[in-house]
């Protein structure tokens, strides 16, 4: 008699331990799966990104001599401008906004070459320029006291 009730004993105690060790292993699993970052990038992330480059472009358009850049957040796709369209598309999605000017660029610049997508407006001829690079725009070079072209309305 002693010897079936350690044998039902001995089995209730493996279902235990079986069904513990496999709470364990989704714990484990969930807490590892949480710290993994995804690789495919959220829609939302793409929107802020194109929704950041149009506000500078917008900027650029306003103003008299203007620099800027800015480190997207979306490192694979293109970044597309294509004259006052900007778009950010990545596999299977695309996101575009219209810039309140016509910038005159057709460009598309590939997100994994660059670290740095750079906005300039210089004074001298009127023109935006948006290019990719890996350091970003020098934005003393395009100050709009350079070269006593704007009025300094504090100096006194």
């Amino acid at each position: 008699m002693a010897q079936s009730w350690n044998v039902r004993g001995s089995s209730v105690s493996t279902i235990i331990l079986w069904l513990g060790s496999l709470l364990g292993f989704f714990i484990v699993f969930g807490w590892y799966s949480s710290l993994i970052q995804p690789t495919q990038l959220s829609f939302e992330t793409v929107s802020a990104d194109v929704q950041e480059l149009q506000i500078r472009i917008n900027s650029a358009c306003g103003s008299t001599s203007y620099a800027s850049w800015y480190n997207p957040r979306t490192e694979e796709g293109n970044f597309i401008i294509n004259n006052s369209r900007v778009c950010i598309e990545i596999p299977k999605k695309k996101k575009c906004l219209l810039s309140i000017c016509d910038t005159n660029i057709t460009k598309t610049i590939d997100l994994s070459e660059i670290i740095y997508i750079n906005v300039a407006k210089y004074h001298q001829n009127d023109t935006i320029s948006v290019w990719g690079d890996r350091i970003p725009v020098n934005t003393t070079y395009v100050s709009p006291f350079q070269n006593g072209t704007a009025n300094d309305t504090d100096s006194g």
